[in-house]
């Protein structure tokens, strides 16, 4: 099933090449295929490929379903909004949100559209979402201070990691809190007792994206 971002990937390369060979499928294979076929100067004084291609190209290059997000019956949908731009821009392909009502309506003014580029699974139940996450090899590490919760830097981390995120107001729920493999947290210095969920989880996907880099269990 082809991504928002891929299909404008292949788009971007039909309308710069005007050549319907040049559009390949995506994942792994697909994507080092479309790479060979982008426009490249071919030598001293040759064009450069367009802007877009570039960008289309780096984005491409960089995704991962290896760190997915869940939120969990978060209360103000603005807080998925700004979560769906924060973990697109930082290069997740995957937001998972749990909402017996369904997604709720994306405010553009602060996803900046950014949901055009992600695969957003909506789930009704949340231990289903979970075990449903779990069959595809995840490990499932949810933000809560409980008994045995580990700092965010020291949690254990895998090469296929689901982080959950309930709302300011009422964390996960008890129900994917004991489903979870294993549970985190931010650790504060201030006087405030939690930070929003959008700032939460971007500080924690930068954070343990950055370890799973350095420990090359990051898969594109």
């Amino acid at each position: 099933q082809l991504s928002l971002l891929s299909l404008f990937f292949r788009v971007c390369l039909f309308n710069c090449r005007g050549d319907h060979r040049a559009l390949h499928s995506v994942g792994r294979r697909g994507r080092q295929m479309c790479l060979r076929a982008s426009p490249t100067p071919a030598g001293p004084g040759a064009e450069a490929p367009p802007a877009r291609i570039v960008a289309a190209e780096r984005a491409l290059h960089d995704r991962t379903r290896s760190l997915v997000v869940v939120l969990d019956n978060l209360v103000n949908s603005r807080n998925i909004s700004a979560v769906a731009r924060s973990i697109e821009a930082l290069g997740l392909q995957e937001l998972h949100v749990i909402n017996a009502g369904g997604l709720p309506a994306m405010e553009r003014t602060l996803t900046t559209r950014s949901e055009r580029w992600l695969d957003i699974i909506t789930h009704r139940d949340g231990v289903a979402a979970i075990e449903a996450l779990r069959k595809r090899g995840y490990k499932i590490l949810a933000a809560d201070f409980g008994e045995g919760a580990t700092e965010v830097e020291a949690v254990p981390i895998y090469n296929k990691t689901a982080i959950v995120f309930g709302s300011e107001q009422l964390g996960v729920s008890e129900a994917v809190r004991n489903a979870a493999d294993g549970l985190f947290f931010l650790p504060n210095s201030g006087f405030t007792a939690y930070i929003n969920v959008s700032v939460a989880t971007a500080i924690s996907v930068y954070a343990l994206d950055r370890r799973m880099r350095a420990d090359n269990l990051r898969e594109t």
